[in-house]
């Protein structure tokens, strides 16, 4: 985001009549919807996974042969 300000900065110094420019508000707004999707997906608001009731995790999976 830091970096397209910066650009953006610096394009309108040099705002010359060329054929193509570069759309840095639809690009600001397509950053902040990835963003706010990343932040969807990883703090999600449904319960976490757990044992069924009655379950139990041992965590020693290693046995010694008889």
């Amino acid at each position: 985001q830091a970096s397209l300000d910066r650009a953006q900065a610096l394009s309108a110094q040099d705002a010359g009549d060329g054929r193509f420019y570069f759309d840095y508000t639809r690009a600001t707004g397509d950053l902040r919807a990835m963003k706010q999707g990343i932040s969807q997906y990883l703090e999600p608001s449904r319960a976490q996974p757990r044992l069924p009731q009655g379950y139990t995790v041992s965590g020693q999976y290693r046995r010694e042969r008889p």
